[in-house]
């Protein structure tokens, strides 16, 4: 009696249903409107505290995502062994990597807003900017104060990033990994 198994323990057969398609789209879609949620909250808070958090927060963002999604690929990379070595599917392998951008995007934070409170300090300065507001009376203090708000706004972000929302991403990817059946 011969046994249809596959020839090898990497080789997945699978057939895709509609309910594990809308599942999985929905379960993205819920991500997505959960980042896009903070995000517009944020934005419409730099709106608030006027032009200058607005591009500070626009550049903090950019820097972000640009030195996240570079970090994200290498890593993406590093994980191929989940599916070349161990046998994983390639769905486990993607939501794995998904669910480990968000460890990225906390590492990245502080830097991020760094470099962008140090670029629109120099920008300012270059435009003569600052120059500009001083000798019409605004106060040093004035501008110092609003980095120092843009600053709580964005520690918040890191702990509510450290806090919750990275565990809970990387428990969920220990248990993909756990519960894919894989030995």
């Amino acid at each position: 009696m011969k046994e249809n198994n596959p020839l090898s323990p990497h080789i997945q057969i699978y057939n895709w249903h509609v309910s594990s398609l809308v599942s999985i789209s929905h379960r993205i879609t819920g991500i997505v409107n959960y980042f896009l949620l903070i995000f517009i909250c944020i934005w419409a808070s730099s709106l608030f505290f006027g032009e200058g958090a607005y591009e500070i927060f626009k550049l903090f963002l950019v820097i972000l995502f640009s030195l996240a999604i570079i970090a994200w690929t290498v890593r993406a990379v590093n994980f191929l062994d989940l599916i070349v070595d161990s046998g994983y599917s390639t769905s486990t392998y993607f939501i794995y990597s998904i669910l480990n951008l968000t460890g990225i995007l906390t590492k990245f934070i502080p830097l991020s807003f760094l470099l962008a409170i140090l670029l629109t300090i120099i920008r300012l300065e270059r435009q003569n900017e600052l120059l500009v507001l001083w000798t019409s009376g605004v106060a040093k203090s004035k501008i110092t104060n609003l980095f120092f708000l843009i600053s709580i706004l964005i520690f918040f972000i890191y702990i509510l990033f450290s806090t919750i929302i990275t565990p809970t991403a990387l428990n969920k990817s220990r248990n993909l990994v756990k519960e894919s059946n894989v030995d």
